[in-house]
């Protein structure tokens, strides 16, 4: 019985991602289809708007090889059930306006933490599930036993000082997990599949060209290079990208390439040319951590460490805005870490190393380390 169901859910949305070719204007083009993507064109559909996503793999991105982590607080269900219902928004806006820096403003900040206990309940309503199971210890990533835990440095001075410390780290549960296992998949794929079944339509393996721009010089549309579902090898460069973004979320990068090339090889030979004019286009196509020109640009030191990121963080949709005169920002920075965790018993001390001020407790969590400490790959440990 499970399998005849699965067959029949296979098909319907097999069917729904077929019927997306027949949508050649609609109101909002969305380019990527992630979780930030698919999040847009939800948004947008529910304001009454027609939709198409548009991705160069087949959905899922980066979001989808992810831990499935979202951060959130002020509140949320899940932090009242593990007893830290008394987090409010002020006091998480206190921990991450310290926590950030000048990384976003006051007002996206503010936002934010406002806005969070509706984001969570958001995507429950779209099929997501979060629980209150906290983990009991400290871990940069909770096994399936847990989904509730401490993601940053809210124990940690000098956050504790100003905001009381709640765990904001609502890993997504899924149907089958065990161990370590990630579940962005499972996260990104209720997002995706609640998307399809409101009408949104979509097109996989269609990579974005250009940005056509219509008489009063705004965008009005794209230019794009697309597989269809009926080529003869539309699967197998479906199972390619798929694995291969699995293994660059494993830091095996020369294997990936490889998937990845032999994908580009396929998609070259039977990607045909479309052109969709729309009053809106959103750009939603991944960071640039996999340009090499790009990435020796803005952080020249990447190439010393493991770079997460799929094929389609080549900084495309960055280009794009760029190609019709959009402004970009913030593009050195960037989110390092470096795995320190011995038994917790033991993490009493700071650390030490040349040139970096010896100011890091050890319970602070990996995102406080410096940077230069992580490329010089010199520290001792001080107690």
């Amino acid at each position: 019985m499970r399998s005849s169901c699965l067959v029949h859910w296979a098909s319907s949305l097999k069917t729904i991602i077929e019927a997306s070719f027949m949508c050649t204007k609609p109101d909002v083009i969305v380019v990527g289809a992630g979780l930030a993507g698919m999040s847009a064109a939800i948004a947008a559909a529910a304001q009454g708007a027609s939709v198409v996503v548009i991705d160069r793999g087949h959905g899922g991105g980066t979001s989808a090889v992810s831990g499935g982590v979202v951060y959130a607080g002020g509140g949320t269900r899940q932090q009242a059930i593990a007893g830290y219902g008394d987090d409010s928004p002020e006091n998480m806006c206190r921990y991450l306006a310290l926590e950030v820096g000048s990384a976003v403003s006051d007002a996206t900040l503010s936002t934010f933490c406002r806005e969070s206990v509706h984001m969570i309940e958001w995507l429950e309503s779209l099929g997501a599930k979060f629980e209150g199971t906290l983990c009991p210890f400290r871990t940069s990533f909770p096994t399936s036993q847990y989904s509730l835990y401490f993601s940053g440095n809210e124990k940690a001075r000098p956050f504790s000082d100003v905001a009381r410390p709640a765990p904001r780290g609502h890993r997504a549960v899924a149907a089958h997990q065990s161990g370590m296992s990630m579940t962005g998949r499972d996260l990104w794929q209720a997002v995706f599949e609640s998307a399809l079944h409101i009408g949104i339509k979509f097109h996989a393996a269609s990579w974005v060209q250009e940005l056509r721009l219509d008489t009063r010089g705004a965008v009005g549309g794209i230019r794009f290079r697309v597989m269809s579902p009926d080529a003869p090898l539309f699967r197998v460069h479906k199972a390619l990208t798929r694995n291969a973004a699995e293994l660059h979320a494993m830091s095996m990068q020369p294997v990936a390439a490889v998937l990845d090339r032999i994908a580009n090889f396929i998609w070259d030979r039977q990607a045909k040319d479309e052109e969709m004019h729309s009053g809106a286009v959103i750009l939603a196509a991944g960071s640039y951590i996999r340009d090499k020109g790009l990435s020796r640009q803005y952080i020249p030191w990447s190439y010393r460490v493991a770079t997460l990121g799929t094929a389609g963080d080549d900084g495309g949709g960055i280009r794009l805005a760029q190609s019709v005169g959009a402004a970009v920002d913030f593009l050195n920075h960037s989110s390092v870490s470096r795995m320190l965790y011995p038994p917790e018993s033991l993490s009493e001390g700071i650390v030490v190393s040349p040139n970096v001020l010896p100011q890091s407790p050890l319970n602070h969590h990996i995102s406080r380390v410096p940077p230069r400490l992580v490329i010089q790959y010199d520290l001792k440990l001080g107690g």
